[in-house]
């Protein structure tokens, strides 16, 4: 019953991670979910019963499902990174594949290092996606084209258009019906994301996205996030 609630302003927040049944795949088929995965979220958490992002201040708190939820592509599942010679990807799975009724900004924070206390609550190194929603047809909240960064966020700063490099996004269906979003960024845009290097405590968060690419860019609360991750090492 998620897909056909009734969008109306005062239930923006919780709606916005209802995915259209236009979502599909593109590109090459999806990877495999690995055995091993940095972070299992359950779904069925897609409430705004969470931290709202002060994990590192109140205790990461991403897991509290509810009998029933009203979020499907706003709802994290399975994280995991993959990486090669030139780049980094951050893999995100979700109950079902954007868009969203919404648009959407999916947030994986993570911090290079021994973990969030050895450089920022949030970690440091961020990939960041936005994809703009759709309801009957409809741009919704975030109007401009799907976007993806890589931030250092400790270096380089966070803002949407002043900071960050390109990254590559891809919106696939997996074969059980959910989704992934795979976002890919070259090593070459910070030190954090070295061969070698260790990324710690990976959270990920989703909110709704509004305003215009280009001039404004903007999120609402947090609808579903997680619980901290074990490490990954950057092998290339």
């Amino acid at each position: 019953m998620k897909r056909i609630i009734v969008l109306l302003a005062s239930t923006a927040l919780v709606a916005a991670g209802l995915a259209v049944p236009a979502a599909g795949a593109q590109g090459a088929p999806p990877p495999a979910v690995p055995s091993t995965v940095v972070v299992d979220d359950p779904f069925g958490d897609a409430n705004g019963l969470n931290d709202q992002g002060n994990g590192g201040v109140t205790g990461f708190q991403g897991d509290n499902d509810t009998p029933a939820d009203a979020g499907n592509a706003s709802d994290v599942g399975k994280v995991w990174f993959t990486d090669d010679a030139t780049s980094v990807t951050a893999h995100i799975q979700t109950e079902l594949p954007p868009p969203g009724s919404q648009g959407l900004r999916y947030d994986l924070f993570t911090a290079p290092g021994e973990g969030s206390a050895t450089s920022s609550a949030l970690g440091c190194a961020r990939f960041v996606a936005i994809i703009a929603g759709k309801a009957q047809g409809q741009t919704t909240t975030w109007q401009g084209p799907d976007e993806s960064k890589f931030f250092d966020a400790c270096n380089d700063g966070t803002n949407w258009f002043d900071n960050g490099v390109a990254a590559e996004l891809k919106i696939q269906a997996l074969e059980d019906g959910t989704g992934l979003l795979s976002i890919k960024a070259p090593k070459d845009a910070s030190p954090f994301l070295a061969t070698g290097q260790k990324l710690s405590a990976t959270t990920v968060g989703t909110r709704t996205a509004y305003g215009v690419s280009g001039t404004t860019a903007g999120a609402a609360g947090y609808i579903d996030n997680t619980k901290a991750g074990i490490d990954y090492v950057i092998t290339g």
